[in-house]
Parts: structure tokens; C-alpha cells; sequence
């Protein structure tokens, strides 16, 4: 979670319960989160926030997207991705290379080995692909942004092989994403 006018982000461990304590924020990451067990009341503040203009980056994982409970939730309201649910997440044979799209790949060659199987909703704008499949989209809701990536970090990369989450690439999609500034 990062605060406004700061440089700092808040690291957490379930997402902030109340409408007060969500609004302090102007960027939240859920990276690999299962929203079974969320309530209600906070599903609903987390929509209204990124409606009032919020910016919600949902990171994929084992435990998140259909996966992770958010099917036919508040959440899947607000993603770029239709979510399939259990057993979306499957393995890239060969391992993907992620890029821009049109072929284009990053310089670094960032490899994916797992991703949620996931179709862009039509009105999501895609990102970042692995091969031809977007896995970063960006969807307007409201006043706000939801990013969603669709891949994950699970894999054991080759000792010749650069796991997207190991590159400069990477670095720079989520400094885009997040809207933060890395001093260096």
C-alpha cells in the first residue's frame, strides 16, 4: 500500500478493513491474496475506492484471481481479465517471454513459467504479453485504475534463464504501474 506524499510504502497483510483506513492510500497491491475470507464490507469499500478514483495493481499467484475467491465478487467487477476460477493457473511450455506485443520483446528477456489463463475483457487496454497472450492489463473503473497481472512466480528458472521477476524489465513495469518514483 503506498501513502500519499510519501516515498514509503506500507507492507500488510490483509487488506485494511475499513473505508477510512482504505482511502489513505493512493495505490494497493494485492499480490497473491485469497478474498474468501475478506468480508463483504471490505470488498465493497476496495470497489468504492478504486470508483473515487484508487489504483488497485492485483498480482497473479496460486492463491489469487479465480483461484483465490474473486470470481463473481466486487473483484471481478473491477478486473481487466474474465476469471475462469479453480484451475486457471497453467504452466508455459516452452517458457514465455514477456514483451510489448506485435513480437517485441523486452532486451532481458524476462521468462514466465506460470500464468492464470485468462481472456482481457474488450474494454481493457493490455500491457505487457507472454508470447501472444496479454498477462498486464489496465481496465478504467470509474475515477480509478486496476492493473492486473495474470502471471505468477512460481517456476525454477534454468541457471541460463532470467525469471521476469529477476529483470530490469520488470523493475520498470512495476515502477510504471505502482506510479512509483525509484530514486537511485
Amino acid at each position: 500500500q503506498y501513502r500519499p506524499g510519501k516515498q514509503k510504502w506500507d507492507d500488510a497483510y490483509e487488506i485494511p478493513a475499513k473505508y477510512e483506513d482504505i482511502y489513505r492510500f493512493d495505490v494497493i497491491a494485492l499480490a497473491n491474496i485469497d478474498v474468501r475470507q475478506t468480508p463483504f464490507e471490505t470488498r465493497k469499500a476496495l470497489k468504492d475506492w478504486v470508483e473515487d478514483g484508487g489504483r488497485l495493481i492485483v498480482l497473479g499467484g496460486m492463491n489469487t484471481l479465480g483461484q483465490g475467491g474473486m470470481k463473481n465478487t466486487y473483484f471481478e467487477d473491477l478486473l481487466p481479465f474474465q476469471l475462469r476460477g479453480s484451475g486457471e493457473v497453467t504452466r508455459c511450455e516452452p517458457p514465455s517471454v514477456l514483451g510489448l506485443g506485435s513480437g517485441k520483446q523486452f532486451p532481458d528477456t524476462p521468462l514466465l513459467y506460470w500464468r492464470h489463463d485468462l481472456k482481457i475483457r474488450g474494454e481493457s487496454e493490455p500491457l505487457v504479453y507472454a508470447g501472444p497472450s496479454p498477462v498486464l492489463a489496465r481496465r478504467s473503473v470509474g475515477r480509478g485504475q486496476v492493473y492486473a497481472f495474470s502471471g505468477t512466480t512460481m517456476g525454477d528458472p534454468n541457471p541460463n534463464e532470467q525469471p521476469f521477476w529477476e529483470t530490469k524489465s520488470w523493475q520498470k513495469i512495476w515502477e510504471k504501474i505502482s506510479g512509483l518514483v525509484v530514486l537511485e
